[in-house]
């Protein structure tokens, strides 16, 4: 279970966000949200102001056990991301842990669909979103001045996300 009060509070407080529960939450699935709001020069410390809408949205849901036709023998169940913004959604599923890098208020969220590949978005609080999706595993190793041209981004993406962060898995 990756839903944990401890890990929706962090993951707002890293990304200066407002941790939101959700109304409809049930014994089998969990749902939060957490909404990063414009930071204003005007000291008010990125709280919103009425009728402002967020930059970031970002809905998490979890259900207890794996669909049928998923494939998968976790018993822990599937963690899905939908990061809405102004210029769209992002949906991640299979979440199977979240790192956050407090240094540049970043959260990154991994999905492995299938062995040796990973997909990971990340967002930060300042309402950017990154999305690689089907790289290989092994580019997180690779020396940058190695990267191929198309690679080069995901791997500087995985080489901050590995060191300095709090890990919180899908156990």
């Amino acid at each position: 279970m990756l839903l944990r009060p401890e890990f929706i509070e962090r993951l707002a407080e890293t990304l200066e966000g407002i941790a939101v529960s959700s109304a409809h939450t049930g014994p089998s699935a969990r749902e939060a949200s957490v909404l990063i709001y414009h930071r204003s020069n005007g000291g008010s410390g990125g709280a919103p102001r009425a009728g402002e809408i967020p930059l970031l949205e970002i809905t998490l849901m979890e259900s207890d056990q794996d669909g049928p036709s998923s494939g998968n023998d976790r018993s822990s169940g599937e963690t899905c991301a939908v990061v809405t913004s102004a210029l769209g959604i992002v949906e991640l599923h299979g979440i199977e842990e979240v790192r956050l890098l407090d240094a540049t208020e970043e959260a990154a969220f991994y999905s492995r669909p299938k062995p040796g590949i990973l997909s990971f978005l990340t967002v930060s609080s300042r309402g950017a979103i990154q999305v690689y999706m089907n790289i290989s595993e092994s580019l997180e190793q690779v020396e940058l001045s190695e990267a191929s041209d198309e690679e080069l981004r995901a791997a500087v993406a995985l080489k901050i996300f590995a060191e300095h962060t709090q890990v919180f898995r899908n156990e």
